[in-house]
């Protein structure tokens, strides 16, 4: 029924968190392992990394009050103050706070493409407290520009974060290693990423993939060591490349550490995935025929039990003689089963705990 995620191989796919491009429904975000207890990231964790790029936008905006030229055409390099860290690790409509005194938020006006986010909720937004509540604090080295920040490295703390040039396999930018290769990573057809189905139907870039099944670039954590306004990111080819950082049609592709003794399920989905469980499922069993009466409202009548008046159960199947629901955390003996609808009543029911 359940086993723990660290069982699962490198490359195993995960549903975990939903993620909205625009307007359209959330869907679930697909994870890839891509390392277990990684050296320099939390002990007893594993580290995931969105399968696809799911969505194109710009890693910070244009700076137009910054004393340096380049920052104020095509936005700045410093992962520490760019608008995609803050977005990637807040919830809510008003994520945006000013990290440096020319800092601007991630308006259209301030990418390549209409691909702003300022007013879009923090990427956290659609994650659960039970999927909040596993996500670790990460310790991340990341390489400083040698024009406007002075060379060498820094830290931040971070829950979710974009890949740094080592963790991809690349070469440390200025002799800085931003952590080490995740094993996930080889060469540069393992470091091919193709835009989500979702994020190509629904971004508002015009310069996109030709379909799904072409490579598209996504953005690391690194900057180009050279320049106060080049990213450093993965080509679609899988190579190594740099861009302005303005650029809002680059993909994003995050990554974050979980518990390793959390539980997911012992065996895929349909869309070959595991998904996370936060509580052992129990199954009620109905084993006896039911028998409703409501009249001319029978149409709307929908059985609905509950444990204890309170908890619903999930109907999982029915047959001829049978209704099968499940429910979680069950911890008593005594269930209370209600129907909805006018003047609906149901005959004894037994039950069976699983």
């Amino acid at each position: 029924m359940a086993q723990p995620i660290s069982n699962l191989p490198i490359g195993s796919k995960i549903k975990f968190g939903r993620y909205q491009v625009e307007s359209e429904p959330h869907q679930p975000i697909v994870w890839l392992i891509a390392a277990k207890n990684h050296i320099g990231y939390p002990a007893n964790s594993i580290t995931l990394i969105t399968e696809k790029i799911i969505d194109l936008r710009g890693f910070d905006a244009k700076e137009p009050s910054n004393s340096d030229s380049d920052r104020q055409r095509y936005g700045n390099n410093r992962y520490r103050d760019s608008n995609i860290r803050q977005w990637l690790n807040k919830a809510g409509l008003n994520w945006y706070v000013k990290t440096h005194t020319a800092d601007e938020p991630p308006t259209d006006d301030g990418m390549s493409q209409p691909t702003g986010y300022d007013n879009k909720e923090g990427f956290l937004s659609s994650f659960t407290e039970d999927e909040l509540n596993i996500i670790l604090d990460t310790t991340l080295t990341v390489a400083r520009n040698t024009v406007t920040d002075g060379g060498g490295s820094e830290t931040v703390v971070d829950k979710i974060f974009l890949a740094s040039s080592t963790e991809v396999g690349f070469e440390n930018e200025n002799g800085i290693a931003e952590g080490s290769l995740l094993p996930l990573f080889s060469d540069d057809a393992s470091r091919i990423a193709y835009v989500t189905q979702q994020c190509f139907n629904n971004t508002k870039s015009g310069s996109k993939p030709s379909s799904i099944s072409n490579g598209w670039y996504w953005w690391l954590r690194t900057p180009n060591a050279s320049l106060s306004r080049h990213v450093r990111n993965v080509y679609s080819d899988g190579s190594r490349d740099n861009d302005n950082a303005y650029y809002g049609n680059h993909g994003v592709r995050p990554l974050c550490n979980l518990k390793s003794d959390i539980l997911v399920s012992d065996l895929p989905d349909e869309d070959g995935c595991y998904n996370i469980i936060f509580a052992v499922p129990h199954i009620i069993t109905l084993n006896k025929a039911i028998t409703i009466n409501a009249g001319e409202e029978i149409e709307k009548v929908k059985f609905n039990p509950k444990i204890n008046e309170m908890i619903p159960l999930k109907l999982k199947y029915t047959d001829k003689e049978k209704l099968i629901y499940e429910g979680e955390n069950l911890n008593t003996d005594t269930i209370d089963l209600e129907i909805e609808g006018k003047d609906g009543k149901i005959d004894k029911i037994a039950y069976v705990i699983s």
